[in-house]
């Protein structure tokens, strides 16, 4: 009987120990899911225009797949009022990486506070931005293909290169 009680808690020990393997990473990327809002200091370039463009406003929905979707608001005078991008995403030692599919353009975030109202970090360059959560954002509008960055060339609107930071 003594024995059968031994195996017992033994079974239950390795049982624990293999079932909580929760790590950091996965602690990011559940409570990073979700939409944000806020300014992020990205700027661009449009092909055919001088000078830089700086959103005002970004939106940035990370899916729970490793998707994600943002869209960049510009004011009056630039030469597109938004521009749609598409995003694949992934956490790796506590760094956050961004890879734009549109214009193959890589992110990483670092030194970032993330909570379940506020996300806030700097990027490689050492730019900083701050983000709110937002509980719903409509994107059925932009994921349709209007303005989207990969339809540059067939509905006349400027090609874009992207810049995050000063």
């Amino acid at each position: 009987m003594k024995r059968f009680f031994t195996l017992l808690a033994a079974m239950f020990v390795l049982t624990t120990t293999f079932t909580s393997c929760w790590s950091e990473d996965d602690e990011i990327r559940s409570t990073l899911r979700g939409t944000w809002q806020g300014n992020m200091h990205i700027y661009m370039t449009f092909n055919g225009y001088d000078g830089d463009y700086y959103a005002s406003n970004s939106t940035i929905t990370f899916n729970s797949d490793g998707t994600g979707y943002q869209v960049d608001h510009f004011g009056y005078n630039a030469p597109r009022s938004y521009v749609f991008s598409e995003f694949r995403w992934s956490v790796t030692a506590g760094v956050i990486h961004l890879k734009y599919i549109e214009d193959n353009y890589y992110v990483n975030i670092y030194d970032y506070n993330l909570t379940d109202n506020y996300f806030d970090g700097r990027f490689e360059d050492g730019t900083t931005f701050r983000l709110n959560y937002l509980s719903s954002y409509d994107w059925n509008y932009y994921r349709n293909g209007y303005s989207k960055a990969t339809r540059a060339s067939s509905d006349n609107l400027p090609a874009f290169t992207r810049h995050m930071g000063k």
